[in-house]
């Protein structure tokens, strides 16, 4: 459980970066008495304090997704409210959790860091053999 707050507070803060000025107001529901109302406690805390417009999240436990969620709003200009579903542009921290599933697969001996990619995907048709 630590590690999925520890992952939602990040995620939270990566969100936060953003160059327009917006005041984020949401309210939450207290005391907060199971697992999912403490998620949502903590997410809309942070969305309140460092001011993030919206985000969506996916609870996994096991190989299952146990919880989704949207909160906020796709665009400040806009009422379009954010839902499990929204798409966000991520643009360079997608990079962070390919690195994180490559370490994670080394660890497990599936593949080494020196591995070359068209060795592992041999179908992929890619012109540069150097990869």
């Amino acid at each position: 459980m630590k590690n999925v707050l520890s992952l939602i507070i990040m995620f939270t803060l990566v969100q936060a970066c953003s160059t327009q000025t917006f005041q984020q107001n949401l309210t939450q529901k207290l005391p907060a008495t199971n697992f999912y109302e403490k998620v949502d406690s903590i997410v809309i805390a942070k969305m309140n304090e460092y001011n993030v417009p919206g985000l969506a999240i996916g609870l996994v436990s096991n190989d299952s997704i146990i919880y989704t969620r949207g909160y906020g709003v796709r665009n400040i200009d806009l009422p379009d409210l954010v839902t499990e579903n929204t798409i966000f542009h991520t643009a360079s921290v997608s990079k962070l959790f390919t690195a994180q599933a490559i370490i994670q697969l080394v660890q497990q001996k599936k593949l080494a860091l020196n591995d070359k990619l068209v060795d592992l995907l041999p179908n992929l048709n890619y012109n540069d053999q150097g990869v």
